[in-house]
């Protein structure tokens, strides 16, 4: 575990995701209420979501994009 992991929390992980734009609507995903639960534990990062609709066609790319936002800073 590096030391922005040991010292990362919710909040911290909410506002890492308020980077990640769904390009059909042109918000975050954070404020659409699409991020259901951030789960903190040593090594781990759960992270429960959902798209905005069942058959989201930016659904591949918008994961991709929580995890190059997450990947800048663990």
């Amino acid at each position: 575990m590096t030391k922005e992991e040991a010292t990362l929390n919710e909040q911290q992980v909410r506002d890492i995701l308020r980077q990640v734009i769904d390009p059909e609507v042109g918000r975050d995903i954070v404020s659409l209420g699409l991020v259901y639960r951030v789960e903190l534990a040593p090594g781990r990062l759960l992270i429960e979501m959902t798209m905005t609709s069942p058959a989201c066609p930016m659904g591949d790319m918008i994961v991709g994009d929580v995890h190059a936002a997450l990947a800048k800073v663990l």
